[in-house]
């Protein structure tokens, strides 16, 4: 399935999507707001690409600009539980000349309306280091509300992180979705 945004299409990772995102996870800018630790072999990656597109309760998707297709990051819905209608999103842009330009913003509200309108789904949760406000801001901005922190959430490096726990709602995403022309 294909999803399209405004500036972006989310397509599901493939296969042969294992060189890029063992590139892009091992890239040290993107990382060091992911609770993965690096380097990640390649076949490492190629395992943990095999079970991506294996999944039946999470969904990962290659974020595409849409004029031009160029692949720039990654989309997921994971854990989705139909019993009780929720899930968990996270994502990256993997370069940095795309931050900050409404990539994230964009992949992120499309998947919240498959999430939303096509799982049926309640709830979608994202954890987010307390060191990337960039992605506090842009979840915000999607209609995540913080519900609490996590102290000594993450270790990574030989380093505790806190993590923030943000979560949106249905009812409140369609309201913005409507203000946002996402629907």
């Amino acid at each position: 399935m294909i999803l399209k945004g405004k500036k972006v299409v989310l397509r599901p990772v493939k296969i042969s999507d294992t060189k890029m995102l063992h590139r892009w996870i091992n890239n040290k800018k993107v990382n060091r707001f992911l609770t993965t630790e690096i380097p990640i072999s390649l076949a490492k990656e190629k395992r943990k690409v095999r079970q991506m597109v294996k999944s039946k309760i999470s969904k990962h998707f290659v974020i595409k600009k849409k004029d031009t297709g160029e692949p720039i990051g990654v989309m997921s819905l994971a854990r989705i539980d139909k019993k009780h209608k929720r899930a968990i999103s996270g994502a990256f842009i993997a370069d940095s000349k795309y931050w900050g330009r409404g990539y994230g913003s964009d992949a992120k509200m499309t998947l919240l309306r498959y999430a939303f309108l096509k799982l049926d789904l309640n709830r979608v949760e994202s954890y987010v280091l307390t060191n990337n406000p960039r992605s506090m801001a842009y979840n915000k901005k999607c209609g995540y509300k913080c519900e609490g922190l996590l102290r000594q959430y993450v270790l990574k490096q030989g380093k505790f992180y806190d993590s923030i726990l943000l979560a949106v709602i249905k009812k409140d995403w369609l309201l913005l979705a409507k203000r946002q022309s996402y629907l």
